[in-house]
């Protein structure tokens, strides 16, 4: 082996190499801090808040939102509705259950 290549190894262990690596070191706090901010909903919990959408109730729902020419998002929108509501629609209809129950976990309550 070249001395060059023996200077790189300082002898360090490559996980403390690793983390001393500055984007390294920012990918793995912010991994942490979103594993310590969303513990709740790792345990099981519930996801809620007031910027989520209800889920729609059932698959004709889902088609008719597809389909409107006005989406009541935000402020409102004319903006076409975005083609995975297809792919949920349908699913939804060929299941004839109830959306909320499929694309929702429901966690027991306390």
């Amino acid at each position: 082996m070249s001395e060059e290549a023996e200077s790189f190894d300082s002898g360090t262990p490559w996980l403390i190499r690793a983390v001393k690596m500055p984007g390294n070191f920012i990918g793995l706090s912010l991994l942490v801090l979103m594993l310590v901010s969303c513990r709740e909903v790792l345990a099981g919990g519930r996801l809620m808040g007031g910027a989520l959408l209800p889920a729609p109730a059932g698959a004709s729902d889902l088609w008719s939102a597809f389909f409107s020419a006005w989406h009541p998002v935000g402020t409102g929108s004319t903006s076409p509705a975005p083609p995975y509501l297809v792919v949920v629609a349908t699913v939804a209809t060929l299941l004839a259950k109830k959306v909320c129950h499929d694309l929702m976990v429901r966690a027991p309550d306390p």
